[in-house]
């Protein structure tokens, strides 16, 4: 049977929980000031107080999928300039699922103010659940208010940037669209304006794009296999090599950005590749028999330092990358 419960619901060993609480409070100096501030699930505390602050009689339930995370059935949603725009239309209530993913502290709009800032997926996403939305709240006379949602303005995978006046956040996004699968890593800054298709969050000023990742092995396995273009993969790795005498990698995915506490790097993630060696043994098949989904990868680490004032990625070897235009070309650190 389904569990289900009203927010906010009674909280077992409630002695024990107020114990870890002040405890927690009184180290929380103790602990590193950019780790506050990076991206993590949120607590049952945080669902309790965050989300009634969006969502109309909210109602908790375990997730049928994988997210590892409560869905909340609202009765109808706060805020939301879209869904506003339905019940507008509509003249009813919009009731919606939303599945809390993540939530990050700090000052993150530069007006000295104590906020934070959730990534949740909703029913009401037009383009479904790859993408998601981000809402700002911000803490006023000790009481969380809601400022604004940011549609499609998703922020879930991601570190703090150290320094700075203004917050800023490294973050990793990774999702499918006709076959293909893109990666980006970008420094991301409240507020984000809109997510464009393929390209990532996008906001002027507040967005700087690192690395920008196609994988297309499952759309080109396809198209050649109907007798169409070659992939770009194998036009360029047959041969065995890439780029003159030095071999590059060629990197399908960047994700799972967590902080490093190795010295001059603050940040590490999790990275897909496959080595010219393994890329070169299937494109060397004859195009009938060919299946680029598969090559086989290797996973690794890759590193994120700040040098001269700018990010850079430190990839554990060297590396290429496909563009949404399909070109491979050099990842430079």
């Amino acid at each position: 049977m389904e569990a289900a419960y009203p927010l906010p619901r009674s909280l077992p060993m409630k002695k024990i929980l107020f114990a870890l609480c002040l405890f927690l409070a009184l180290c929380e100096p103790c602990v590193a000031t950019e780790s506050r501030h990076d991206t993590r699930p949120l607590t049952e505390k945080e669902i309790e107080t965050f989300m009634p602050l969006i969502c109309v009689d909210p109602i908790a339930s375990e997730p049928d999928g994988d997210y590892g995370t409560l869905e909340i059935d609202c009765e109808d949603i706060i805020g939301n300039p879209e869904v506003d725009q339905a019940r507008e239309q509509s003249g009813e209530p919009q009731d919606a699922t939303l599945i809390p993913l993540s939530i990050f502290y700090g000052d993150l709009t530069g007006q000295n103010a104590d906020e934070a800032y959730i990534t949740v997926d909703a029913s009401f996403e037009t383009a479904g659940r790859e993408y998601g939305d981000g809402i700002l709240f911000r803490r006023e006379s000790g009481k969380w208010k809601l400022v604004s949602w940011y549609p499609r303005g998703q922020m879930h995978d991601c570190v703090a940037l150290p320094g700075g006046e203004r917050q800023s956040m490294l973050c990793a996004d990774n999702f499918g669209h006709n076959g293909k699968v893109f990666s980006t890593v970008s420094i991301l800054r409240v507020p984000l304006t809109v997510f464009v298709l393929n390209k990532g969050p996008m906001g002027a000023e507040n967005v700087k794009t690192i690395l920008d990742l196609t994988d297309d092995r499952m759309w080109a396995s396809s198209v050649e296999s109907e007798g169409g273009v070659t992939s770009a993969i194998c036009e360029t790795y047959k041969s065995g090599g890439l780029f003159g005498p030095v071999k590059r990698s060629l990197l399908f995915s960047v994700q799972k950005i967590k902080r490093s506490s190795r010295e001059g790097v603050f940040a590490e993630a999790d990275i897909v590749y496959a080595t010219p060696e393994d890329i070169a043994r299937e494109c060397a098949k004859p195009t009938e028999e060919r299946d680029l989904r598969q090559i086989e990868e290797s996973i690794g680490t890759a590193e994120f330092a700040i040098k001269d004032g700018e990010v850079v990625f430190i990839p554990p070897l060297p590396m290429s990358g496909m563009s949404l235009t399909g070109k491979i070309s050099e990842i430079e650190e």
